[in-house]
């Protein structure tokens, strides 16, 4: 298998295609899809080509984790352009594959082939609070030169609902001891997700192989997916054939050498991985910065498009210089992740206009970008050279994929694959995707982009990845340079929250309030409070649901530091499908002296064993306690609302129960609280709905 580039002959430089049209696209089903949570349907749409003929499409569904598609949800015929699927419930994510079947006869000669297209769509998916854990690998010359800007980074991640963890390495390093250095922190917090190389990180290296199908080109190629691998075997005992020393002396790959054998991934990836590293970039950013130095204005980037200081349209721009390539059809990676996050429409194709690629992308922005064409190492033929991206005027593409030959080996001076992230404008991400294919329709319904970039590395069964093999689906050159937490709708943050704390020495009577400035969305649910005492612990949500004013009340704050967030909540809709969405947070901090204590929520004051139920409780409905005995006389039972206030009160008398109505109160949240003569001993939330 590792032989199969050699033999297909398909050298990238001189596969130009010249046609009018760029026929790659007839490889890509472009699926979007309309929900309706009123008849909890979800209506799938492709358009159908009158060239080639279609003989008809096959429909399969899978729920977002499974592993595997099963048989045909249905057989549809050649002229059918939708499905609708009315088995769904709001709530939940389901994926669906539609399978083209095409001939095209040519004189007497019939040929068949498939196209493929994926989407992953829902009705209403709740909201994603917590996303994981994250950790920042930030090579040291960095820490000192963007610390500004890595602390900013990391709040924003915090915002977003990760949990944030550091290491810091040296370029000198030994990859074996970056490995190490990842491997303790997984091994500490199991349920960690994603991985963020900063800086000039020891680079991996891989294989005994040439994607790009070039001789000059085989043997090790950059691999951060062996960052990624905490389980896999990677080994380092093979020598070249002498033929190939004539490459770079980077990639050749010897026993021992540090570089690692084989040319497909050994086992699952567990983590995310993305990177940043300018190294040996020179001259980007309007010509004026180098290296290490271009990270600073990447990470602002990072920060404004996160919190919507700017905004790319929703749509995308592709670009195909090579043609279907015998069924490889590289421009239909690009499509079938654009499709449904943008629509059919809004994908558009400048295989035959006369603008430059370069040129529509420093005058209009796009949230999607695909461009492929006969490479070297700084440039892609028909696109551009690396140069090009040194001009100031910015770049407007935020997603990107990029194809061609030799510059996915990116570890090398004004490397054309890295070059968009070091210009001026708004390149987030950026990755190799054509062999094998790369899929982010997940990014469309509120996924991360590491979350779309991992499955791309490894999978080899649920996507079609590869026109010569699934197994080349996993192959180790599959680095994704970019933050990979970031989120395809952004939101705009609700700005400048206040807090006012107000407290006397009981627990009780301590408040925070906290004013804040109206987010600017146009669908906006509502606002979402949370709180910790700790930025290592996952944030609480106070508010059971969203607030529609621009203010709210503390009534338990706690014991110590209060950490508080409020994110705006919106219910984004796609060309996939719905999801509730949170903006990134604001915060502030706050200190009481007589709060709870930080052991729990709402702690107990006295040893009173009591219950309650049902809680939630319906409207109207009346709550019920139980008592661990009847000893309390002159005791009473009381609800009160977040500022205190008391709304209901009823007489224990020594009774080992007793029931509170909560007739005429509105749904929301309201406390619970046991009082012996008038003090308050115990207080626990209760929920109304």
């Amino acid at each position: 298998m590792r032989n199969l580039f050699y033999v297909i002959a398909l050298l990238l430089s001189c596969a130009m295609n010249a046609s009018s049209q760029s026929f790659s696209r007839d490889y890509a089903v472009e699926l979007s899809a309309v929900v309706n949570a009123s008849t909890t349907q979800i209506q799938l749409s492709w358009p159908v080509l009158s060239a080639p003929t279609s003989n008809g499409f096959d429909v399969y569904r899978k729920l977002k984790s499974g592993k595997s598609w099963g048989s045909a949800l249905a057989n549809l015929s050649g002229g059918t352009g939708s499905y609708t699927d009315k088995t769904v419930k709001t709530g939940i994510a389901y994926e669906y594959k539609v399978v083209a079947n095409y001939s095209n006869t040519v004189g007497s000669a019939t040929t068949y082939f498939k196209a493929y297209g994926y989407i992953l769509s829902g009705i209403e998916i709740p909201v994603t609070e917590n996303r994981g854990r994250i950790l920042l690998v930030v090579e040291d010359s960095v820490r000192a030169l963007a610390m500004v800007q890595l602390n900013q980074l990391i709040m924003d991640m915090r915002c977003d609902g990760w949990l944030v963890h550091t290491i810091k390495v040296n370029r000198g390093d030994k990859v074996k001891s970056v490995k190490s250095a990842i491997l303790t922190v997984y091994n500490q917090y199991k349920d960690l997700r994603s991985l963020f190389l900063i800086g000039r990180v020891p680079v991996p290296y891989s294989g005994f192989f040439n994607p790009d199908g070039h001789t000059d080109h085989i043997g090790a190629w950059p691999s951060d997916a062996f960052y990624g691998d905490m389980d896999g075997t990677w080994t380092d005992n093979l020598n070249m054939n002498p033929k190939y020393t004539g490459n770079p002396t980077r990639i050749i790959n010897n026993s021992g050498d540090g570089k690692y054998d084989d040319d497909i991934i050994p086992s699952a990836i567990e983590l995310e991985v993305g990177r940043i590293d300018f190294n040996d970039m020179h001259g980007f950013a309007g010509g004026k910065l180098t290296g290490d130095n271009l990270i600073k204005p990447y990470l602002q980037r990072d920060h404004d498009f996160r919190n919507k200081v700017f905004t790319a349209q929703e749509r995308a721009l592709v670009y195909d210089n090579f043609g279907p390539m015998g069924g490889e059809a590289f421009l239909a990676s690009g499509v079938k992740s654009y499709a449904p996050m943008f629509g059919s429409a809004n994908v558009k194709d400048l295989t035959t206009h006369p603008a430059t690629m370069l040129d529509s992308l420093r005058k209009y922005s796009y949230l999607g970008v695909y461009g492929s064409g006969a490479g070297s190492y700084t440039s892609a033929a028909g696109i551009s050279g690396s140069d090009s991206f040194k001009n100031s005027v910015p770049y407007k593409g935020v997603f990107n994929m990029y194809f061609g030959s030799y510059f996915g080996d990116w570890d090398n001076k004004d490397n054309f694959l890295r070059a968009p992230l070091a210009s001026n404008g708004y390149a987030l991400t950026n990755c190799w995707s054509g062999r094998p294919h790369w899929y982010f329709h997940h990014m469309a319904l509120g996924e991360t982009v590491g979350y779309s970039a991992s499955l791309s590395q490894q999978d080899t069964d649920i996507y079609f990845r590869q026109f010569y093999g699934q197994a080349y689906g996993a192959l180790r050159n599959n680095s994704f340079h970019g933050d990979p937490t970031l989120r395809l709708h952004s939101l705009y943050t609700p700005k400048k929250v206040t807090l006012k704390l107000t407290e006397q020495a009981s627990p009780m009577n301590a408040r925070v309030a906290l004013t804040w400035n109206k987010a600017r969305e146009k669908n906006l649910k509502g606002y979402i409070v949370y709180r910790t005492d700790d930025w290592s612990k996952v944030p609480v949500r106070l508010t059971t649901n969203a607030v529609t004013d621009t203010f709210w009340t503390d009534s338990l704050p706690l014991r110590g530091m209060n950490h508080y967030i409020v994110k705006a909540e919106v219910l984004t809709t796609s060309a996939s499908g719905s999801y509730y969405n949170l903006s990134e947070g604001v915060t502030d901090s706050v200190k009481s002296i007589y709060g709870f204590s930080a052991v729990s929520e709402i702690p107990a004051i006295s040893q009173t064993l009591w219950t309650i139920y049902p809680n939630p409780v319906s409207h109207g409905e009346s709550i019920k306690t139980q008592f661990g005995d009847n000893s309390l006389t002159n005791s009473t039972l009381a609800i009160i609302d977040i500022t205190g206030r008391v709304l209901r009160q009823v007489a224990i008398a020594g009774n080992t129960s007793a029931e509170i109505s909560t007739s005429g109160l509105s749904a929301g949240v309201y406390f619970i609280q046991l009082q012996h003569q008038g003090t308050p001993t115990d207080t626990r939330k209760i929920i109304i709905r």
